[in-house]
């Protein structure tokens, strides 16, 4: 089990600052173009919106000073069932807000786990905001996307923590989005890795087919409750190779069991196009607009919900506020 101190981003912050710093990439943002399906109407209507959001973010542009009683209390909302915890994964932000008239159109709410935020451009946090404008959550998918449990078996927890999770946090908070929701890359973590980790978020998500979970006493609504047989879903390859019937079926076929599913993505973008700039998953890790329409519009009809638990990750502070962790 790792120890993490109250106000942990003295000393430590500061040398994952430095790790970072000495090992980052130089990368040219180029500008985005914005000719995504079913953003533009979307995008016309709420530009105005976005602009004042980004304005309001601005002003809470901070450094990271975790306190680690931010999550004593949560609301007591109570987690619905069944439910679609859908999530996107990487930093196609692009990619990912060419979904966001879909997303609109059928009031889906999801979360967006991000990584390297540090190379992200002004396009891209502008469309976050948006994205967050919308009632989106904007979660935190490490540093530099490695692989948790080969990174800590390598080095240890406590440095996995120091230079992926706390620059993550930093980098995030900086531009405005401090996190409460986090995902290991790869869904690669042990009970060491997310003992450490769940003392600095309100919810981190479930691996693909894990009946058991590790508990934590930071957390405060109870993983143990969320389960129900809750299982993480990657769909992508299967409905690349032409099997949505029975994704689609196997899908519901849960939902109906009363249980929850994470299900995950990676891009979204047209056929016949390059992978997209951001992802991690291979050249098939991806849906259409019109895929994640088929799905969306199943998981509404079968009486189910879409679950981000940001209203169960609501505090007695401001945990946006990054001078109040």
């Amino acid at each position: 089990m790792v120890l993490l101190e109250n106000n942990l981003c003295g000393c430590r912050c500061r040398a994952a600052r430095t790790t970072r710093e000495t090992q980052s990439r130089e990368k040219t943002h180029h500008q985005k173009e914005h000719n995504h399906d079913g953003k533009c109407n979307a995008e016309d209507k709420s530009r105005e919106q976005g602009e004042a959001e980004e304005g309001e973010d601005e002003g809470k542009e901070g450094s990271l000073n975790i306190n680690m009683e931010r999550f004593q209390s949560f609301s007591s909302t109570k987690i619905q069932y069944p439910h679609v915890h859908l999530c996107f994964d990487d930093h196609s932000v692009a990619a990912w807000y060419s979904a966001r008239g879909v997303l609109m159109d059928k009031r889906v709410k999801a979360v967006f786990y991000v990584d390297s935020f540090d190379e992200l451009d002004e396009d891209d946090i502008h469309q976050l905001r948006l994205l967050r404008a919308d009632g989106h959550v904007i979660g935190c998918h490490s540093m530099t996307h490695v692989d948790a449990v080969e990174y800590s078996q390598k080095h240890s927890v406590e440095a996995y923590i120091e230079n992926e999770v706390i620059p993550a946090m930093e980098s995030m908070t900086e531009a405005g989005f401090a996190p409460t929701h986090f995902a290991f890359p790869y869904s690669s973590f042990d009970e060491p890795l997310h003992e450490a980790v769940s003392k600095l978020f309100c919810h981190v998500r479930l691996r693909p087919g894990n009946d058991t979970h590790y508990s934590s006493s930071k957390q405060m609504f109870d993983h143990s409750n969320l389960l129900r047989g809750q299982h993480t879903k990657t769909y992508e390859h299967r409905i690349r190779s032409g099997d949505m019937p029975n994704v689609v079926a196997e899908m519901t076929d849960r939902l109906k069991t009363g249980h929850g599913i994470n299900l995950v993505f990676h891009a979204v973008h047209r056929l016949g196009l390059p992978k997209s700039e951001g992802s991690h998953a291979d050249d098939n890790g991806f849906v259409t607009v019109e895929e994640l329409s088929q799905i969306l519009n199943a998981v509404l009809t079968s009486g189910a919900v879409f679950e981000t638990f940001a209203e169960q990750c609501k505090t007695d502070k401001d945990s946006l506020t990054p001078s109040s962790l």
